[in-house]
């Protein structure tokens, strides 16, 4: 199987880190491909569309060539922001994909705005807004983003400054993308249940945004107890073994 995976606000595919790697070493027959949100990474040079329906749309029409190339069913693993754009394009192009995960997202039918962003990252985006360097502002998102890896890997801190003094990040493009993120709903119903994971210490967004989605859809959560909101760089392996249950159950 073929996986797609999507990063969430104001990131892109390198934020993934080894985590791809480490999916495929743990889920035989597996290869992952990952694009970039527009507005970031890559796809930086253009501007965000103003809704997820449209920012779906864009990914979608750069995902069919490749889905083309071969026979083999798809998943699709997506973070914050990128499980909305999930849910979205699952409920309208429902034989795209035939597993879906999603990780810490939220919808505003689901979950009220002071749970899906929480005061204390509230708070960390506009000292964010505040930062003169890009050291300063990468510090800020890992302060909500990581509980563990921050910590054990001193690393992360300049690999993600780096990443960002060379390609700085678009202002305009992830005020786009939040505006967008806290309209979005997410819909009555969706043609496969997803896996739901979560991390009860996760700052940015409560988890009980995840559990609220689980609940809409009827469908499987996990959660993992010590990670932050961005678990594919905090817990990969165990991101990636708890998929592989789920996906043998």
């Amino acid at each position: 199987m073929k996986w797609l995976l999507l990063r969430g606000l104001a990131r892109d595919a390198r934020h993934w880190e080894d985590f791809p790697k480490i999916f495929e070493e743990h889920n035989p027959n597996t290869q992952t491909h990952v694009l970039d949100l527009p507005g970031f990474g890559t796809e930086r040079t253009r501007k965000s569309p103003l809704s997820v329906k449209k920012i779906t749309e864009d990914l979608r029409r750069r995902w069919l060539p490749l889905k083309q190339t071969s026979a083999e069913p798809w998943g699709i693993l997506a973070i914050s922001f990128g499980g909305m754009i999930t849910m979205d394009w699952l409920n309208r192009y429902p034989s795209d994909f035939q597993n879906a995960v999603i990780i810490n997202s939220s919808s505003g039918n689901t979950s009220p705005p002071h749970r899906r962003l929480s005061p204390f990252g509230m708070k960390s985006f506009l000292k964010i807004a505040r930062s003169a360097t890009a050291s300063e502002k990468e510090e800020h998102i890992l302060n909500f983003n990581s509980n563990i890896a921050r910590l054990k890997d001193p690393e992360v801190h300049q690999r993600w400054t780096q990443m960002a003094e060379d390609q700085p990040l678009p202002t305009d493009n992830t005020v786009i993308q939040l505006t967008a993120a806290m309209r979005f709903n997410a819909p009555k119903t969706l043609p496969v249940r997803p896996l739901f994971i979560s991390s009860q210490q996760d700052r940015l967004t409560h988890p009980r945004c995840t559990w609220e989605l689980a609940h809409r859809f009827k469908a499987p959560v996990v959660f993992h107890h010590e990670a932050g909101h961005d678990i594919p760089l905090d817990a990969p392996e165990w991101l990636a073994i708890e998929i592989n249950r789920w996906l043998t159950l």
